[in-house]
């Protein structure tokens, strides 16, 4: 599938959303929606293998791009994860994530690379989020040489608390806790932030082998980290800088 030099405005809901589809090539799209536009995700791939997203342009009122495999008990049906997938040379402004995994990933997300691209006025820079009942396993992924500009929440969040829930709390063994794993950050460098870094795993599911290495981030307020595992940090500079 190839969706090339295609401008996308004013969507209702998720602009560019291919599922379950296979050698996916998104190059040069652009998609502009209100910032004020609830849930008008720019490129929203969803349990889509072998998938290239390059010299891409998104402005928009929720996730810029962002990579989904089905939520909750249909998600973990059909078991169809988003995998081996490409993002570079992209910019995304305004959105609430610049790349983003989730929340919806109950058919797992894995081999995922994001490379060479720019946030500027995003809510948060490289997003990860998931929650109790989800399910799934989100794995090896990997961002490197990334920029971000006036960030106006986390430079980088990873969570498993989305949608507000305690961090403390011991779910039961049916609740269907989802895993993150392998999450490899590099060569990233942010100007403005409000929070550097947030870190949040599951008291149950704690997010495991997470790597921060030559990170710069200039921020109102310094990283928090809850319940991780073998996070290792190398070069990881947080300029703390109050308004």
């Amino acid at each position: 599938v190839l969706l090339e030099g295609v401008t996308f405005r004013k969507s209702p809901s998720w602009t560019v959303h291919p599922v379950c589809c296979r050698e996916l090539t998104i190059r040069g799209v652009e998609v502009y929606n209100p910032e004020s536009a609830h849930n008008t995700d720019g490129i929203d791939p969803d349990s889509c293998c072998n998938v290239l997203i390059e010299n891409c342009v998104v402005d928009t009122g929720d996730d810029g791009i962002c990579l989904k495999s089905g939520r909750d008990a249909d998600g973990r049906e059909l078991g169809v994860p988003c995998e081996n997938v490409l993002i570079r040379n992209c910019i995304v402004r305004r959105a609430h994530g610049g790349v983003t995994i989730g929340s919806e990933m109950s058919g797992g997300v894995r081999n995922i690379l994001a490379e060479d691209c720019e946030f500027e006025g995003t809510d948060c820079g490289v997003r990860i989020k998931t929650r109790p009942g989800r399910g799934g396993l989100i794995e090896n992924i990997q961002a490197r040489r990334l920029k971000m500009r006036n960030i106006r929440k986390q430079a980088i969040i990873i969570t498993s608390h989305y949608g507000g829930e305690k961090i403390d709390i011991d779910y039961g063994a049916a609740a269907h806790l989802p895993e993150i794993r392998g999450v490899h950050l590099r060569r990233i460098e942010c100007e403005s932030a409000q929070s550097a870094i947030l870190l949040a795993g599951l008291l149950q599911r704690p997010l495991q082998e997470i790597t921060l290495k030559d990170i710069r981030i200039r921020a109102e307020q310094e990283m928090v980290v809850s319940n991780v595992v073998g996070l290792r940090t190398d070069r990881l500079d947080i300029v703390v800088s109050k308004p």
